[in-house]
């Protein structure tokens, strides 16, 4: 269940860090804003792609007779 909390934050987190890294790269070129809005563009698209990720690699249907240490719901 641990690892289906992680899910709430990597969006939020990708998005911020993308923005800000896009405000950072912009301030070479005199373009912040734009740095920022281009960042936060990135930033929403690896959160999906993170996302997305995650959510299908716990979606998988389970082979009943497979045995996994870290499954202690059964």
């Amino acid at each position: 269940m641990m690892n289906l909390s992680v899910i709430g934050t990597v969006f939020p987190v990708a998005l911020v860090l993308g923005y800000l890294t896009g405000r950072w790269i912009g301030g070479w070129f005199d373009a912040v804003r734009m740095g920022g809005l281009i960042g936060a563009l990135v930033g929403i698209a690896a959160g999906f792609y993170n996302m997305f990720k995650m959510v299908s690699r716990f979606a998988k249907p389970r082979d009943p007779n497979d045995s996994d240490p870290d499954d202690t719901a059964r």
